[in-house]
């Protein structure tokens, strides 16, 4: 049977009650044992952090007074399970739910080779269970990009070309040592979301260690649902905020890591990207967004 202390797994609630009622409940259903679940609330306005740690006694419940982000939230979280003595931490997004058997094989992943820094799994979609959401990801080290792996892909008809080596991990799920998150640090919590990921995952790469995926473990996604607006609203489904924290951590990844991206290729593409962003919310009069994004482009260059 699992030491007590052998895998702490992270949740970040922020207003979402439903998902994370699903979430922890899949989680339950798993039977394995000693399962620790650290739920973090982030300042949620709804009433659901409260609700959640009456609901859910056995987990360990820490109430944050503001929204800290998915890198402040879990990191929260990290610290307590790091002093506790966890071996191996999991990061979970709350808009997922896992299946029954999907912590083995990210056990024995790691168990089997101490290069493994950090495992994830086969993450499909929640609503469209048969399409694939991540199978890994690549990294263009010219342009600074970081490509998902067969993203909404059909999974029958990609399943035999999945890698299990993978140049970074989604923070989607992810299960790390807490050695390697100890010699490296959490999460960078200047990027609040998005794009922190990658930064861990190449922070653990220029450590000498290695990422895997393991196809055999398989968890469900619902896409873009911690900031996908719940109707249309004028200027489309994504939330203006959404796109000022991809402009801006996209600049903030290529500045940390200039050593491992291409200068020219990586400045050329974000020029690029900034004039594509432009026009776009120009012609389709979609200009909160244009301001948004903009001024993530313009802290990503200065802060």
């Amino acid at each position: 049977m699992m030491g007590i202390n052998k895998i702490a797994i992270i949740l970040v609630n922020w207003n979402a009650y439903d998902l994370t009622v699903r979430c922890i409940s899949s989680l339950e259903d798993t039977g394995f044992p000693s399962i620790n679940i650290f739920l973090v609330d982030n300042a949620s306005a709804d009433n659901s952090g409260p609700r959640l740690r009456e609901r859910f006694k056995e987990v360990t419940f820490i109430q944050n007074i503001e929204n800290l982000g998915f890198t402040g939230g879990n990191n929260v979280a990290i610290t307590r399970a790091l002093d506790a003595g966890f071996e191996y931490i999991m990061l979970l997004n709350n808009d997922t739910e896992v299946t029954e058997s999907f912590l083995e094989p990210l056990l024995l992943t790691l168990e089997g080779n101490v290069k493994v820094a950090a495992v994830q799994p086969l993450i499909l979609e929640l609503n469209r269970k048969d399409f694939i959401w991540s199978a890994g990801g690549d990294t263009d080290r010219f342009f600074g990009l970081s490509k998902t792996r067969f993203l909404y892909q059909e999974l029958d008809t990609v399943r035999s070309s999945i890698k299990l080596d993978t140049d970074w991990i989604t923070g989607c799920c992810i299960l790390a040592r807490s050695s390697v998150i100890r010699q490296i640090g959490a999460l960078d919590n200047k990027f609040f979301a998005y794009h922190e990921d990658v930064d861990w995952s190449i922070r653990m790469r220029k450590a000498g260690y290695e990422l895997k995926v393991a196809p055999e473990s398989v968890i469900f996604h619902l896409s873009m649902a911690s900031l996908k607006s719940d109707t249309k609203q004028k200027e489309g489904f994504l939330s203006p905020f959404m796109h000022y924290l991809h402009a801006r951590n996209h600049l903030f990844l290529v500045r940390k890591h200039k050593d491992y991206f291409n200068p020219v290729g990586a400045w050329g593409y974000q020029f690029f990207k900034l004039a594509g962003y432009s026009a776009y919310f120009i012609f389709r009069g979609r200009f909160n967004k244009l301001r948004s994004a903009l001024k993530g482009f313009k802290d990503g260059l200065i802060k």
